[in-house]
């Protein structure tokens, strides 16, 4: 879903004439399934997988079925929220159901199956994104999904054996969860503000953001004092939980940020089809599976410092060429350099196991859903933060760079349909158009500088992951109760 969405947002953004609230599709999806996250996460230990991935897929529909039906933009954000709910459900819940069947070994081998039809889906999802966009419609990019969730659905509940309830325990850390959510919710709108309106947006963010350091703050005590907390605060004295929970939030800030607005680039720059633009994300998504099922058995090897570091250092060398990005280049030099973004799929194999296996069975679901927490809200992070400082640096250079008798550049940014139209862009001057190009490729260059330097800090924080070759540990108990 992301990576057809990600295929048809130029054409939407031209249609609705928003593009800056471009970021905000991906940013509300982010948010969304981000805050659910470590709830159903800790709900599924205590009541069973089965009912919240059930959940998850209802959420889902819904949400894709009102996207798909959307007439502005604001719907479009709106209903993006609703389906990110239920992602929040569906992408730990998935892998936390593997960890409960099976020992690492397995694990590690299974985790290159699942990444393999994973990333079958996201290479093949773009090109037939594209293809729904240039010839049928973009609303058909969400009406795609739909009969899958319920093939999904159908197997689960007659398929998938397992009890729904896993044990005694009652959940009632609402308290707990209330605040996470709106913590991380108030944080993010912060960074969708950063630049805007200077004499009221600087108020506004730092309003924000200290709302969300006070909702943080009451998390961490309300976590402190219940009996059965949302996320284990202790379970972070775990060197292993510590490390791969920071090293996946900055290995998802660089990939997200990157394939999100990677589309924008390629169709408004290069001026490439939604074809061309969807297709531009295949082979970063192509090298993310590869290096997770290597990573999978490189692990096993040389152990999961090794196999991260390998993966993050591709992985910043790819995100420097895209800050170098210039109209000269061809399509196949960007789409060259934005694959080797996909090497932090390795990374990301070792983070998830590495945690997994350093805690008991008991808490498989927490920390599992502690990986996507963590990788979602860089993401989401990343998403926000890259997306403002391309609008604040499209809108200076709006101001600055392009010449002043082009009137279809002053109107871009209420109406991006000058690059991202086909038949509006063709009707530009040759001057337009290279000024307008210009303008897009500099600034998303500064904006790309974000997933950059979220890519250097990785390598450095996974340095502190256990070397050595990967073995089950068998955790101290009160080092994670």
């Amino acid at each position: 879903d992301t990576r057809l969405v990600d295929t048809a947002m130029p054409t939407v953004a031209a249609q609705f004439g928003e593009l800056a609230q471009f970021s905000w599709v991906f940013a509300v999806f982010m948010i969304t399934s981000t805050a659910t996250v470590p709830l159903f996460g800790r709900l599924s230990d205590i009541y069973g997988r089965k009912p919240f991935v059930l959940l998850g897929i209802g959420f889902f529909v819904v949400g894709t079925v009102l996207c798909a039906q959307a007439t502005s933009f604001i719907q479009l954000i709106l209903f993006r929220g609703v389906q990110g709910i239920g992602a929040g459900a569906l992408k730990p819940l998935t892998m936390t159901v593997l960890a409960d069947i099976f020992p690492l070994e397995q694990r590690a081998r299974l985790q290159a199956i699942v990444s393999g039809s994973w990333g079958c889906a996201i290479i093949i999802a773009p090109l037939v994104g594209g293809f729904l966009v240039d010839y049928v419609g973009w609303r058909w990019v969400f009406y795609l999904t739909v009969p899958f969730c319920l093939i999904a659905a159908w197997l689960l509940v007659w398929k998938m054996d397992g009890n729904w309830k896993r044990d005694g325990a009652n959940f009632n850390d609402y308290t707990g969860a209330a605040l996470l959510t709106g913590s991380i919710i108030l944080c993010l709108l912060a960074l969708l503000q950063i630049g805007k309106a200077p004499s009221s947006g600087e108020a506004n963010v730092l309003g924000l953001m200290g709302g969300s350091a006070i909702l943080m703050v009451g998390f961490v005590v309300a976590e402190r004092y219940t009996t059965q907390p949302l996320i284990p605060l202790a379970i972070f004295r775990n060197r292993s939980v510590a490390v791969a929970s920071v090293g996946g939030f900055l290995t998802g800030l660089t990939i997200w940020s990157t394939s999100s607005f990677m589309p924008l680039y390629v169709q408004g720059v290069l001026g490439t089809s939604a074809i061309g633009a969807g297709a531009s994300v295949a082979p970063l998504m192509l090298a993310w599976m590869v290096t997770s099922s290597i990573g999978g058995f490189l692990l096993l090897m040389r152990g999961y410092r090794a196999t991260a570091v390998l993966g993050l250092v591709v992985m910043g060398i790819g995100s420097l060429l895209l800050t170098r990005l210039s109209p000269a280049n061809s399509y196949e030099q960007t789409v060259l350099s934005a694959s080797l973004i996909g090497f932090g799929g390795m990374a990301l194999t070792a983070f998830l196991l590495a945690l997994q296996n350093s805690v008991v069975i008991r808490q498989l679901g927490v920390v599992t859903a502690i990986s996507e927490f963590t990788r979602g809200l860089g993401g989401a992070i990343g998403s926000s933060l890259t997306g403002s400082v391309l609008n604040n640096e499209l809108d200076l250079r709006m101001t600055t760079t392009i010449p002043a008798e082009s009137s279809s550049a002053s109107a871009l940014l209420a109406s991006p349909r000058a690059l991202l139209d086909p038949t509006l862009r063709a009707q530009l001057p040759p001057s337009s158009l290279s000024a307008l190009q210009d303008a897009l490729a500099g600034s998303l260059n500064v904006a790309f500088l974000v997933p950059c330097i979220a890519a250097v800090l990785a390598i450095l924080v996974s340095l502190w992951l256990p070397g050595g070759k990967a073995t089950r540990i068998k955790p101290v108990e009160e080092h994670i109760s």
